[in-house]
């Protein structure tokens, strides 16, 4: 669950109306408040640090870039493990369910048995397909290029 310190309409910061975006105070409490851009960057500056409780101190642009990559890897995944999405039933004991795309941006999966995921692809479910065509590469290729990122961190 996200805690948010104040609500969209002031600046935390300022206390003025405007267009405000949001500065995650702390990643791992999920803790967020809404400032303008100048107030981001003071934050950044070391001007508020009590609005600062994450190890580095990023720059504006750096806080973003982890905001968008933190959204971007919630995803949504619908019915469980232990029952396949498709026909209701579940995995034999030796088998486990398989993770299936339902689209990728954002992400939306559903686990199902192998058989099922054949008929998906075969067109029997056309609403458990809504990508393009090049969606899954992009995907896979970005995750890689994350894994990397934090690699080299």
């Amino acid at each position: 669950m996200t805690v948010k310190l104040n609500s969209k309409n002031k600046c935390l910061v300022c206390f003025k109306e405007g267009n405000l975006v949001e500065h995650y105070v702390s990643f791992d409490a999920k803790t967020i408040c809404y400032v303008h851009n100048e107030c981001h960057k003071k934050i950044h500056d070391g001007q508020r640090p009590d609005l600062m409780h994450y190890q580095e101190k990023d720059s504006t642009k750096s806080c973003l870039k982890k905001i968008q990559t933190y959204k971007q890897k919630k995803k949504k995944v619908l019915g469980s493990r232990l029952r396949c999405y498709v026909c209701k039933e579940e995995p034999e004991p030796e088998f486990e369910l398989i993770k299936h795309h339902i689209q990728y941006f954002p992400e939306v999966a559903c686990f199902v048995h192998y058989k099922c995921h054949t008929e998906i692809h075969d067109g029997k479910h056309p609403k458990l397909i809504q990508y393009e065509d090049g969606d899954s590469r992009k995907f896979y290729e970005k995750l890689k290029g994350e894994d990397k990122t934090y690699e080299n961190s």
